[in-house]
């Protein structure tokens, strides 16, 4: 959000007054049941009105914004063969499953 704002503030040649943005994050009590996420934009006073509205309806309207509304899920995957090039993949395991 901080981004787009700072894009949207340098496209419309706004004073640079600054924001930040407090995000909150609340897992729900039942596993699998999600969490509430809260923004809370804090904008410098030196902003007009209009420029709030501006920069607030930018912070909504972030592609962050739009993933976190839908449905999210979530794909792993443990790759085939490891990259002989990485130094990890050069480790083995011992019996207690700790890389040696």
């Amino acid at each position: 959000m901080v981004l787009t704002m700072a894009a949207v503030a340098a496209a419309k040649k706004m004073k640079g007054a600054g924001f930040r943005v407090i995000v909150r994050l609340t897992p729900y009590v039942h596993a699998g049941d999600g969490a509430d996420v809260s923004s809370e934009i804090v904008l410098d006073a030196a902003y007009s009105d209009r420029e709030r509205r501006i920069l607030f309806n930018s912070a909504r309207a972030c592609e962050l914004h739009h993933i976190l509304r839908g449905p999210i899920r979530f794909y792993e995957s443990l790759e085939a063969e490891p990259n002989t090039r990485s130094t990890a993949a050069n480790k083995s395991c011992g019996p207690n499953g700790l890389v040696t």
